[in-house]
Protein backbone atom coordinates (compact mmCIF):
# COMPACT_ATOMS: atom_id res chain seq x y z
CA UNK A 1 0.00 0.00 0.00
CA UNK A 2 1.41 3.39 -0.99
CA UNK A 3 1.48 6.18 1.59
CA UNK A 4 -0.29 9.42 0.69
CA UNK A 5 1.56 12.64 1.32
CA UNK A 6 0.49 16.27 1.35
CA UNK A 7 2.40 19.38 0.32
CA UNK A 8 1.16 22.81 1.38
CA UNK A 9 2.78 25.83 -0.25
CA UNK A 10 2.38 29.08 1.72
CA UNK A 11 2.86 32.14 -0.49
CA UNK A 12 4.14 35.55 0.56
CA UNK A 13 0.77 37.14 -0.27
CA UNK A 14 -0.99 34.96 2.36
CA UNK A 15 -2.52 32.47 -0.10
CA UNK A 16 -1.77 28.76 0.02
CA UNK A 17 -2.30 25.69 -2.15
CA UNK A 18 -2.41 22.03 -1.09
CA UNK A 19 -1.38 19.00 -3.11
CA UNK A 20 -2.00 15.35 -2.18
CA UNK A 21 0.38 12.88 -3.79
CA UNK A 22 1.52 9.26 -3.46
CA UNK A 23 4.87 8.27 -2.02
CA UNK A 24 7.56 9.24 -4.54
CA UNK A 25 9.61 6.03 -4.42
CA UNK A 26 11.90 7.23 -7.22
CA UNK A 27 12.74 10.54 -5.54
CA UNK A 28 16.08 11.34 -3.99
CA UNK A 29 16.50 11.83 -0.27
CA UNK A 30 15.20 15.04 1.27
CA UNK A 31 18.68 16.58 1.58
CA UNK A 32 19.34 16.16 -2.14
CA UNK A 33 15.83 17.39 -2.98
CA UNK A 34 16.23 20.60 -0.94
CA UNK A 35 19.68 21.22 -2.42
CA UNK A 36 18.24 20.88 -5.95
CA UNK A 37 15.24 23.06 -5.07
CA UNK A 38 17.47 25.89 -3.85
CA UNK A 39 19.76 25.59 -6.86
CA UNK A 40 16.88 25.62 -9.40
CA UNK A 41 14.98 28.41 -7.55
CA UNK A 42 11.55 26.90 -8.34
CA UNK A 43 9.32 23.99 -7.41
CA UNK A 44 7.45 22.11 -10.14
CA UNK A 45 4.47 19.82 -9.49
CA UNK A 46 2.49 17.73 -11.96
CA UNK A 47 -1.14 17.58 -10.82
CA UNK A 48 -4.49 16.98 -12.47
CA UNK A 49 -3.00 16.91 -15.98
CA UNK A 50 -1.09 20.19 -15.61
CA UNK A 51 2.40 21.22 -14.50
CA UNK A 52 2.55 23.97 -11.88
CA UNK A 53 5.84 25.88 -11.53
CA UNK A 54 6.29 28.21 -8.57
CA UNK A 55 9.34 30.50 -8.18
CA UNK A 56 10.83 30.25 -4.69
CA UNK A 57 10.87 34.04 -4.35
CA UNK A 58 7.03 33.91 -4.16
CA UNK A 59 7.00 31.22 -1.46
CA UNK A 60 7.06 31.87 2.27
CA UNK A 61 7.27 28.21 3.32
CA UNK A 62 6.63 24.60 2.31
CA UNK A 63 5.00 21.99 4.55
CA UNK A 64 5.21 18.27 3.75
CA UNK A 65 3.08 15.72 5.62
CA UNK A 66 4.00 13.28 6.98
CA UNK A 67 7.59 14.23 7.66
CA UNK A 68 10.06 12.13 5.64
CA UNK A 69 11.62 9.29 7.63
CA UNK A 70 15.18 10.24 6.61
CA UNK A 71 16.11 13.87 7.30
CA UNK A 72 19.40 15.77 7.18
CA UNK A 73 21.34 16.07 10.43
CA UNK A 74 20.80 19.84 10.74
CA UNK A 75 17.02 19.58 11.26
CA UNK A 76 15.52 20.11 14.73
CA UNK A 77 13.38 17.06 15.41
CA UNK A 78 10.21 16.40 17.44
CA UNK A 79 9.32 20.09 17.79
CA UNK A 80 5.80 21.41 18.47
CA UNK A 81 4.28 24.60 17.09
CA UNK A 82 3.23 26.88 19.97
CA UNK A 83 2.19 30.47 20.54
CA UNK A 84 4.92 32.94 21.45
CA UNK A 85 5.38 33.66 25.14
Amino acid sequence: MKTKKQLIIHFLDGNKICFDFPDQSHSENITQYVDNLLKDQHIAIEADGSVFVYPLQNIKSLQIYPSPKILPGNIIRNATITEED
